[in-house]
């Protein structure tokens, strides 16, 4: 719940910025945004199918991946928010850029409802400031759900590790009690060494 809250309040955030920012400048930064967010969503892709893949069963409980895979959705449930705001912001900010381009007019009624150019340039940039709010608050969080990836991919790997250690050992002690020595073993002296000693 506190997720949701915080997420709102980023996304009301945003827009109010977007909303109170000059136009023309922000118009004149949306390749630098584009550039930003496509960015992020060209690492969000990998993050999201490592996500997917991480998992395997050597060495851990049946209880342990059943907690590792709820854990994961939701992690995967992150990323794919944050690459929806991404999206949902780069089309935003190019619906902004192609209804503010010159020569552009546009004009559409229904009743009391009438949508110009600039009406539809001005909710586009709201959207993209909410969305843009809404992936600056998950950055850091996006950080911390890299780092719990880390740390399971550790955790499996050590139990693979100590899974491997322990059979090789069970291997090696494995009859151990069942090796005899012949009978004759130590009960034949030694021959006496021939030739002279060097």
């Amino acid at each position: 719940m506190k997720g949701i809250v915080r997420t709102g309040l980023a996304a009301i955030l945003g827009a109010a910025l977007f909303y109170a920012l000059p136009r023309p400048g922000i118009l004149a930064a949306t390749q630098e945004l584009i550039g930003f967010l496509a960015l992020l969503m060209a690492g969000l892709l990998p993050a999201m199918t490592l996500t997917a893949t991480i998992l395997r069963g050597e060495g851990i409980s049946a209880r342990r991946v059943e907690e590792y895979a709820g854990a994961l959705r939701l992690q995967l449930r992150f990323w794919a928010v944050l690459f929806a705001a991404s999206a949902i912001a780069t089309a935003a900010i190019s619906f902004a850029k192609v209804f503010s381009a010159t020569g552009v007019s546009f004009s559409w009624s229904i009743r009391s409802l009438h949508v110009t150019e600039g009406s539809i340039v001005g909710l586009s940039l709201i959207l993209a400031g909410a969305s843009i709010g809404v992936v600056l608050q998950r950055l850091y969080p996006a950080y911390q759900g890299l780092q719990s990836l880390l740390t399971l991919n550790v955790n499996m790997a050590k139990s693979e590790a100590m899974s491997r250690d322990r059979a090789l050992r069970d291997g090696l002690s494995l009859g151990l009690d069942l090796i005899r020595n012949p009978p004759e073993y130590g009960e034949r002296p030694m021959p006496e060494p021939t030739g002279t000693p060097v």
